[in-house]
């Protein structure tokens, strides 16, 4: 069967909101999005039962279907959330490294030669069993002026 349709289309509608979502955090600063970092860990502090309760759900949900260590990795403590809600607020404090002058010469009377950071084009990340990637790699990302889109299958 030749790829189709059933195939290709969610992956061209996740990268079309992962660059339109791109596009519109390009527009804020990094004091703004320092404080969505910071909105962010807040918000999985202040949701933390509820995020702890689906987790139980979802390892009561796998059974003995799911191998042992699978299982283990699927499992999110308190603790484990409160280092990711820890480390999502670390990152908001963190300086912005979009737009940073890396390097300036004068390469002739007046030609100003200047190297910035710029922020990463569209990253896709594969990860399984581990429920505090995705906020992780959200906010890295997020840090870094980029957007994401997540798709779970």
């Amino acid at each position: 069967r030749a790829r189709g349709a059933s195939f290709d289309a969610p992956l061209d509608a996740a990268a079309k909101g992962a660059r339109a979502a791109a596009r519109r955090l390009q527009a804020l600063d990094g004091s703004q999005r320092s404080a969505i970092l910071q909105s962010v860990a807040t918000a999985l502090e202040a949701n933390a039962a509820s995020i702890l309760a689906a987790n139980e759900a979802d390892m009561a949900a796998a059974g003995a279907d799911v191998e042992p260590h699978l299982k283990q990795r699927l499992g999110l403590s308190k603790a484990k959330l409160a280092t990711v809600a820890r480390g999502v607020a670390a990152l908001g404090d963190m300086a912005d490294p979009v737009n940073k002058l890396l390097v300036k010469r004068e390469l002739a009377p007046g030609l100003i030669l200047e190297k910035r950071s710029a922020a990463l084009g569209v990253v896709l990340v594969i990860f399984e069993a581990r429920p505090e990637a995705l906020p992780q790699i959200a906010a890295l990302a997020l840090r870094a002026g980029r957007a994401g889109n997540h798709t779970s299958a």
